[in-house]
């Protein structure tokens, strides 16, 4: 008889949920899970389940999603430039949206690429942007990833200053340099006073991340099925063999499995057709484990025969405060 799965799912930081409700008889039992605090960030909890090659320091999503998205990525180093938002408020510019967030369409992504290709052009990067959602920058072959500044990853960035992650050194001053004239083409773009008439979020700014080459070696993991909607998540499902669409609902997999809810914010939607029919699932010895894992940092591990701990008060998500402490 086959084991029961375990099951993995990643969720965003517990803000992005705002002030929706949540089921309280959902929030008791999650509250009879065993938690436990691992790094937060984006980066910190996909290393928790991909295994980079060892020669490998650092996560080169770029490459590995030009890799996905082309299958052109090659022995090149690439960097993401996707399209954002950004608002300048009392404390600072804060990064508001990012990618497909911004419900960008392909002739808009056309029209804005047209106007930002010479300027990279200009300073010898290959600039494409073959889907509305992401973009990419191949650096010159002379280039090397010990070069490029320290790009934070726009989920880790997102809501904040952006000032908060940027590499400020000297040696990053060029890359700074670039994002303000990209800023400044953008700014009174056609296509951005369009989407503003309509009370759309402009693209004013390009974010830089995920910089690298493609491993020599394929990324690892443990799970025999990886779903999701968010790019990262797709690129490294393909190069471990595991990616599979994500499904409406929840069913039980054939395997341990991993699915991405990052990009979500609904909070109705991910308990209804999602959290509550896996608790069901495992109720009923159809998985054997249910673990939630936040960007926030926050781990929750759900069994079978946590019902005994009834005394506990219901679950809470993490403030931001204590989940960063």
């Amino acid at each position: 008889m086959p084991k029961s799965p375990h099951i993995r799912f990643l969720l965003p930081r517990a803000k992005v949920f705002g002030a929706q409700r949540w089921d309280a008889a959902l929030m008791k039992r999650l509250a009879q899970g065993d938690a436990s605090k691992l790094p937060a960030g984006r980066s910190a909890q996909l290393a928790r389940h991909f295994e980079l090659p060892g020669e490998v320091a650092t996560w080169p999503l770029a490459a590995l999603s030009r890799q996905a998205q082309s299958q052109d990525a090659g022995n090149a180093l690439w960097l993401r430039a996707d399209p954002a938002w950004m608002v300048v408020d009392i404390n600072g510019v804060r990064l508001l949206g990012i990618g497909a967030s911004l419900q960008l369409t392909k002739a808009e992504a056309e029209a804005l690429a047209a106007t930002l290709t010479p300027l990279f052009a200009e300073n010898g990067l290959f600039f494409d942007w073959p889907t509305p959602d992401a973009a990419w920058l191949r650096l010159p072959a002379d280039t090397s990833s010990a070069q490029l500044p320290q790009f934070a990853d726009p989920a880790d960035a997102l809501g904040d200053d952006v000032f908060e992650h940027t590499d400020t050194r000297t040696e990053a001053r060029s890359w700074r340099t670039l994002a303000g004239e990209v800023q400044m083409q953008l700014h009174l773009h056609p296509v951005n006073q369009a989407r503003q008439a309509r009370g759309l979020p402009p693209v004013n700014a390009l974010w830089f991340w995920g910089g690298g080459a493609l491993p020599a070696k394929p990324v690892r993991s443990r799970y025999a099925v990886i779903c999701g909607e968010d790019s990262r998540i797709i690129a490294l499902a393909k190069t471990t063999g595991a990616a599979q669409p994500m499904p409406q609902v929840f069913a039980a997999p054939a395997g341990d499995a991993l699915l991405d809810f990052s990009p979500w914010r609904d909070a109705r939607r991910l308990q209804q057709d999602w959290l509550m029919p896996a608790l069901a699932a495992l109720k009923r010895g159809a998985i054997a484990s249910l673990t939630l894992d936040g960007e926030d940092g926050y781990q929750l591990c759900l069994v079978r025969g946590q019902g005994l701990r009834f005394w506990r008060k219901p679950w809470v998500w993490p403030k931001e405060k204590d989940s960063d402490e």
